[in-house]
């Protein structure tokens, strides 16, 4: 596994403020570096060995936080104009230590395994349309991952999707369109 960062991506570990009575958490503000102003926020609840991805946008950045349960983030870059095209980081989120909150820029494809019941929750930069979306197996040896659960439960989307390959194509050409 590279250990290079990839272009544009942030991963943040915003204060935690604890006391007797529990936490107050920052997950998101306005002016922090590198994050985007964030269009639409959405909740994930999933349980245990569901895996969500891998997928990639070409319209909008990502924010994740974890509010409940540790997951195994996948990242990919699937930019074939950038710097770190073609590297892979992975990143274990979760609501009790490592406290990330992850920008996903554009163009990077991800994938979110739950390694127990969890509730992510992330925001968009833009308004969610259904539109300019890419997906491909999690498991394409292009992907270059060892997953912790060699047998997650997936969505139909993701149980069909296409190779690696194919989702860089089309990302690509779909970002060609936007610039």
């Amino acid at each position: 596994m590279k250990a290079e960062r990839i272009a544009g991506l942030v991963l943040l570990s915003p204060k935690l403020n604890s006391d007797s009575r529990g936490s107050l958490d920052v997950i998101f503000a306005k002016g922090w570096p590198g994050v985007p102003a964030v269009q639409q926020c959405n909740v994930v609840r999933s349980l245990a060995k569901v895996l969500r991805g891998m997928h990639v946008h070409s319209r909008y950045d990502e924010v994740y936080a974890s509010i409940i349960g540790r997951m195994f983030i996948v990242l990919k870059d699937a930019r074939r104009s950038s710097a770190t095209f073609g590297v892979t980081m992975t990143q274990w989120i979760d609501n009790e230590s490592a406290n990330h909150t992850i920008v996903v820029p554009a163009g990077v494809a991800h994938g979110v395994l739950f390694a127990t019941d969890g509730i992510l929750t992330y925001g968009l930069s833009s308004p969610w349309t259904g539109a300019n979306e890419f997906n491909c197996r999690w498991d394409d040896p292009e992907i270059g991952v060892d997953w912790p659960e060699p047998a997650p439960l997936l969505s139909e989307r993701d149980t069909v999707a296409g190779s690696y390959a194919e989702m860089v194509a089309a990302v690509n050409s779909d970002l060609a369109s936007v610039t």
